[in-house]
């Protein structure tokens, strides 16, 4: 799987967490296992364009999701706030809010303003510790009893598709798709496992067709469905969905790189040797500006 299991990702890394659990749950899910705990505040986040006289500066920070049952649920954060400072210093972008996070302690109180229908609000989460077992159980008892909430879903879908229980997973990816028809996280999830799980490629290629058609900017859907049209050897739509990652992203030195391979398929040497050369020189000036 090309990119898997982002959310758990953003619980892990984007919120100030440790290292991912080393053990899946058992079929029946009576996970017993000890892990690694995480500490967090359960907001994912990201940067939106400023629509708002009101606030400073192009862009803003915004809460794109709340983790159910987080401290920032329980504190009231809500899924489109405008995260304007947190502990009284205003915020850059949203990694400078993932650094500020990663900082924290556990029970340590965080005292976000966030901008929301006009008004500023100061909101109190408290840093907590979970371990992720412990976590998926109680979002699993938080699904029966809520059960329009598709990000939980989506939680528990990357957290079986981790584990390799990919009907579970599947389960909850298909659940999280009926809940927001509009999820296009929900449509790669499923085209991740049947294409490059379970190797049900065309299931997989009409997924990403989904997600696509829902969010053709997410040069990522572009990308692996390009890689999966080169497994069906179907290497004139494989050129096309690399163009569209370059069309996105002219930077994707890896785009590149695999529209070369797919040209010398077709044996069109001569746009490889461009593709080639082009990916060479992004990746040389990436590593050059990295040291």
């Amino acid at each position: 799987m090309k990119y898997p299991y982002f959310l758990l990702f953003f619980i892990l890394f984007f919120s100030g967490c440790s290292s991912l659990p080393t053990q899946a749950p058992s079929q029946d899910s009576q996970i017993e296992s000890k892990t690694e705990s995480f500490t967090w505040v359960g907001v994912q986040v990201g940067m939106r364009k400023n629509k708002s006289s009101l606030l400073d500066g192009e862009e803003v920070v915004v809460a794109l999701n709340i983790y159910p049952l987080s401290p920032a649920m329980k504190a009231n954060v809500k899924k489109n706030d405008i995260i304007v400072s947190i502990n009284g210093e205003k915020l850059k972008d949203h990694s400078d809010f993932v650094k500020r996070i990663r900082n924290l302690t556990p029970n340590q109180e965080v005292r976000l303003k966030v901008f929301r229908g006009g008004n500023r609000i100061d909101l109190k989460p408290v840093v907590k510790t979970y371990d992720m077992e412990s976590y998926v159980r109680e979002v699993t008892e938080y699904v029966k009893k809520v059960g329009s909430d598709d990000f939980a879903h989506l939680i528990l879908g990357d957290y079986y598709a981790r584990g390799k229980i990919f009907q579970k997973a599947i389960e909850h990816y298909e659940i999280a798709s009926k809940i927001n028809p509009k999820s296009s996280t929900a449509y790669a999830a499923l085209a991740d496992i049947y294409g490059f799980e379970l190797k049900k490629y065309e299931e997989g290629i009409e997924y990403f067709k989904k997600a696509i058609s829902i969010s053709p900017e997410h040069s990522d859907y572009h990308f692996d469905l390009g890689l999966m049209y080169a497994i069906v050897r179907k290497h004139d739509a494989a050129v096309s969905e690399f163009i569209n990652v370059i069309n996105i992203n002219p930077k994707d030195f890896k785009a590149h790189q695999f529209l070369g391979d797919e040209y010398v398929t077709l044996k069109k040497y001569q746009e490889a040797m461009g593709a080639f050369k082009k990916s060479i020189q992004i990746y040389s000036k990436q590593y050059d500006l990295a040291q």
